[in-house]
């Protein structure tokens, strides 16, 4: 179930990818494996130049002076992948069309990031060894127990070195767009209730139960000698919480769902989540009682309803903030997209032989 806390609308994801591809190996250093060697990103559509003696150095695009190549495009699509939970999927099952829309990404941020990098530098807008140790120290505290920078970041190829330049990069492209929006005018409250009135099916908050079980396991085609069986072992169970029985304590010795280990908690369910006859339990029980044990296609189940949320809409009040923030950042949005619009016009762009002809900040 979705927390009823959580942010229910989210900007484009190209307004969280306009910076430098550290972002990516980020994601992939708190905890996922790294990338396998990729395949090519995107499918040639003419041979290789005989002239071009390695395949892997062929120039993607080209930003005044900066240049992605093919092998860089594929490591980044590699970062990607892991970063998505999917770094370890057989490529044979990913489909060349997600590939290919994770390389236009790429192709696509490294544009943004080096017009922005170019009037970064027209500006001496500067990164301060704080800032870098900073954005280091925060990376370094989300990556798995026990687990330093220098293992994470060996695992692909890179060095300290060459990370703290990526991170100095980001920086600098941060301040850049910061100094552009900082003009934005915060969200009105005409403008939030607006936004609130129109998009009332992001509000909305199914009813749910907090529940507990115990569970009995029985195949559904056991014999009717093992159901009874079963049946009489819940009913034994239940009967030991009605005497007064640890449910927690019980849910750890007795219950055959991995659920025991949490003290049989379930956490909130929504209709639909679960199977009819443990639903229909759940969301019908008084509240914190020791229901009758419930038969399931999984077996016997001793449940209890510690709470209950009736369906409904969340108040204005109570998603103001969220709102606000969101109509920011979705103004902020237009203008860096408008700005980089700008910076692309004005910057020398070229994609290489395979990979299209547009040219000057298309």
């Amino acid at each position: 179930m979705k927390n009823a806390s959580e942010n229910p609308f989210r900007l484009p994801p190209r307004f969280t990818a306009l910076v430098s591809a550290w972002v990516c190996l980020v994601f992939a250093l708190s905890g996922c494996k790294a990338p396998k060697d990729a395949e090519p990103a995107l499918r040639s559509e003419a041979p290789a130049s005989e002239s071009e003696p390695d395949a892997t150095s062929a120039v993607v695009v080209e930003v005044d002076e900066a240049v992605l190549r093919k092998d860089e495009l594929e490591k980044q699509v590699g970062y990607a992948l892991a970063a998505r939970n999917m770094g370890d999927v057989p490529p044979q099952f990913l489909g060349q069309d997600v590939r290919d829309q994770l390389s236009r990404e790429i192709i696509e941020r490294f544009i943004a990031q080096n017009v922005l990098l170019s009037e970064a530098a027209r500006q001496n807008i500067a990164a301060g060894e704080e800032d870098i140790a900073q954005a280091i120290g925060e990376i370094s505290a989300g990556l798995p127990g026990g687990m330093t920078l220098d293992e994470a970041l060996e695992g692909y190829g890179m060095t300290v070195a060459q990370f703290r330049e990526d991170i100095r990069k980001d920086i600098r492209i941060r301040k850049l767009i910061d100094g552009k929006t900082d003009v934005v005018e915060p969200a009105t409250d005409a403008e939030i209730k607006e936004f609130y009135d129109e998009s009332l099916e992001h509000f909305q908050v199914p009813a749910n139960a907090h529940t507990r079980h115990i569970l009995v396991e029985c195949e559904k085609d056991a014999s009717a000698e093992k159901h009874a069986e079963k049946k009489s072992k819940a009913e034994s169970i239940r009967k030991q919480l009605m005497d007064g029985a640890d449910f927690a304590k019980l849910a750890g010795s007795q219950s055959d769902c991995p659920s025991g280990k949490k003290g049989g908690d379930l956490g909130e369910l929504t209709r639909g989540q679960t199977v009819k006859e443990f639903e229909d339990a759940a969301f019908s029980q008084p509240l914190n009682e020791t229901g009758p044990v419930v038969q399931t296609q999984f077996g016997y189940h001793i449940i209890e309803a510690l709470d209950r949320t009736e369906a409904h809409t969340r108040p204005i009040d109570e998603v103001r903030e969220d709102i606000a923030r969101f109509l920011v950042d979705r103004k902020k949005q237009d203008v860096i997209e408008q700005y980089i619009q700008e910076l692309r016009s004005q910057s020398t762009i070229r994609y290489g032989e395979s990979y299209g002809s547009k040219d000057s900040g298309r």
